[in-house]
């Protein structure tokens, strides 16, 4: 009798209960460990704030691209030891060169291999990496991850739920993590298994935060299946497992942090937002290489970079940075080499270059990082 009274006398207060359900459940869906919650902005310094300069030897060799007839094209990327690809925004393709003969090849232009899917039904490819069965791709547009072949088949479709793939870091035994482009209440990543399920979103932000865009954009690397992660305007280097528990977040030697990100413009349509042109980028791409993290540095020239920095993989201590004559776009580091991307005053590809890998237990000069000695 209690218990049927209790029952229907909640109709009473049942708008009291709701809502108390309500604000219970929202609670618990945004509660996380705080090592899932800690801010992108919290960081561990480095034991250090100076330079410890190596430099580089004589180039082995150059790939001429614009000979080949390739000026367009961006995120590098290294296939096998061998063989380097980028993606062609202009033909919505990826061009894949072969160090070792010389030859070169097109992904998914249909024109060269009519097989499957071609590119007039991809939305927009923005990032490229290596697979176990050829290449993953992010399709922006039709929010999904492509695959094709070494062939230049299309493979298979990976759907994303109501997210939008924008960065890809691969890890060695099939499994990715995902750099979301929209927002997703769980946060900024998706960890995807080896059979293309969402295992786990972590790292929240806040949705209305003018600078939340700005964290939503970086360079991203898996191994040992953790996440590397650098956002490009911010002082921060951070190491997730797959899970999205935080295993470390430190900050940058030699940057100075940008004061404001955005500011307000004006034109004939009304006022809008846009990145400060006196924002500096923090980072490029990131690398591992014998246990060790490569990370490219811009300093003052956003968009090109004059430094590639070392941090241990273990810990994100600072080891030492190596010193570039030039700017360049990007960079890969492997057994052949360190190979850079360079661009020339229209933005356009024009060569990469590949230098012997420099003695990396060798210190030369040491400079304060955080003074205008700073390139």
């Amino acid at each position: 009798m209690n218990s049927l009274k209790n029952y229907y006398a909640g109709s009473v207060q049942r708008p009291c209960f709701y809502v108390r359900l309500i604000a219970l459940a929202f609670m618990v869906s945004f509660a996380v460990s705080p090592s899932h919650a800690q801010s992108l902005t919290e960081v561990t310094p480095q034991n250090t704030d100076r330079l410890q300069w190596i430099g580089l030897e004589e180039a082995l060799d150059t790939l001429d691209l614009q000979s080949k007839g390739y000026y367009f094209l961006n995120r590098m990327t290294l296939l096998d030891e061998h063989s380097l690809a980028f993606l062609d925004f202009r033909r919505e393709s990826v061009i894949a060169f072969d160090l070792s003969t010389g030859l070169h090849q097109a992904f998914g232009e249909e024109w060269i291999y009519p097989l499957g899917e071609g590119t007039h039904q991809v939305g927009n490819l923005f990032d490229i990496q290596p697979s176990s069965r050829g290449l993953f791709l992010t399709d922006v547009v039709n929010r999904r991850i492509i695959e094709w072949t070494t062939k230049g088949e299309w493979d298979r479709n990976i759907e994303l739920d109501r997210v939008t793939p924008s960065r890809l870091a691969t890890c060695q035994n099939g499994s990715f993590f995902v750099l979301l482009e929209n927002h997703h209440r769980k946060g900024l990543f998706a960890f995807v298994d080896d059979q293309a399920k969402v295992k786990a979103h972590f790292q929240q932000i806040p949705r209305f935060s003018q600078s939340s865009i700005f964290h939503r954009d970086g360079a991203v690397l898996c191994t040992n299946n953790r996440l590397f992660f650098g956002a490009y305007y911010f002082d921060y280097l951070r190491s997730y497992e797959s899970d999205g528990t935080l295993r470390w977040s430190r900050d940058l030697v030699g940057f100075e942090q940008n004061e404001k990100l955005l500011v307000q413009g004006e034109n004939d349509l009304g006022r809008y937002f846009t990145i400060n042109p006196k924002a500096k980028r923090s980072i490029g791409n990131i690398q591992e290489f014998d246990n060790t993290l490569w990370i490219s540095f811009s300093g003052r020239t956003d968009g090109l970079m004059t430094r590639v920095d070392l941090y241990n993989t273990e810990t994100g201590d600072y080891i030492q940075s190596i010193r570039m004559d030039e700017h360049f776009s990007e960079f890969v580091v492997g057994s052949m080499g360190l190979m850079l991307h360079y661009l020339d005053e229209d933005s356009e590809s024009t060569h990469v270059v590949r230098y012997p890998l420099p003695p990396t237990n060798q210190y030369g000069e040491s400079v304060l990082g955080k003074t205008s000695s700073n390139p």
